[in-house]
């Protein structure tokens, strides 16, 4: 999805600007506020972040100077950051139906750490979605790592017995929760089937290969395009946040 997304921004915003698009930190809290200033010496227009943004002050510091940001799977609102996500509601619900389609009974899900007090949407669009499908819910939160998923799913199935699936809040968690069944004997998907809320590219390498549900990557692509085209011609702007439909995509693991 990087490479589509480069793309998109290349042939949508003009080949005369220049974008430096930048992956996520992956849980690694310091190192999104060194690449952002690094980027800051670049003869670049706009800056697209790409997965969660662990320090939102990494973002607004680097806004408040002037150069654009769009947020791509999370969002820090404010003036001149723009951001793209997916629609979570429907992230939960597609995740559950497709697990519960299965026969499962018990399906758990493995969250980040929360900022703020209270359920985010896709911790609440989870428990509707299991509510919805006449299966029982729970969730647990860890850091957004591999290690983080593996920590959750022990958690998982000494709070929560009986588990028989997981959704997963990205790919790395997902492949510790693989991991770790694993080392535990649990067999993926007999035991215990796996989905993932990102599809960013690991899954398909994954044994077994990793069940995602991906945002629509044109629609991705023409989101953030426009976002930091009206950011680059309007600077200071606000945009409401934009959210970007859903697919499954069904490979080993559920």
């Amino acid at each position: 999805m990087f490479a589509q997304l480069a793309e998109g921004l290349q042939h949508g915003i003009g080949e005369d600007r220049r974008v430096a698009l930048l992956a996520s930190s992956h849980g690694d809290a310091g190192r999104l506020g060194e690449v952002l200033e690094s980027f800051w010496s670049l003869p670049a227009e706009g800056v697209v972040v790409l997965g969660a943004v662990d320090r939102p002050d990494d973002v607004s510091r680097f806004a408040r100077r002037g150069l654009p940001v769009v947020v791509v799977g999370d969002c820090v609102p404010m003036p001149n950051v723009a951001c793209v996500g997916f629609d979570v509601e429907m992230v939960a619900r597609d995740s559950v139906n497709h697990l519960a389609a299965s026969g499962l009974r018990r399906i758990g899900m493995i969250g980040p750490p929360i900022r703020s007090p209270g359920a985010g949407p896709t911790e609440s669009g989870f428990l509707a979605a299991a509510e919805a499908a006449g299966v029982e819910g729970a969730i647990v939160r860890a850091e957004a790592t591999v290690q983080g998923g593996g920590a959750a799913l022990r958690d998982l199935i000494e709070g929560f017995p009986g588990v028989d699936g997981v959704v997963a809040h990205n790919d790395l968690m997902a492949a510790g929760v693989i991991r770790e069944a694993t080392d535990l004997g649990i067999r993926i998907p007999t035991q215990i089937a796996v989905i993932s809320a990102d599809d960013m590219g690991l899954g398909a390498l994954m044994i077994p290969a990793l069940t995602s549900v991906r945002p629509d990557r044109e629609r991705l692509v023409e989101a953030v395009t426009a976002a930091l085209g009206r950011l680059i011609d309007e600077p200071g702007v606000s945009p409401e946040p934009i959210a970007v439909p859903v697919e499954v995509v069904a490979r080993e693991s559920a």
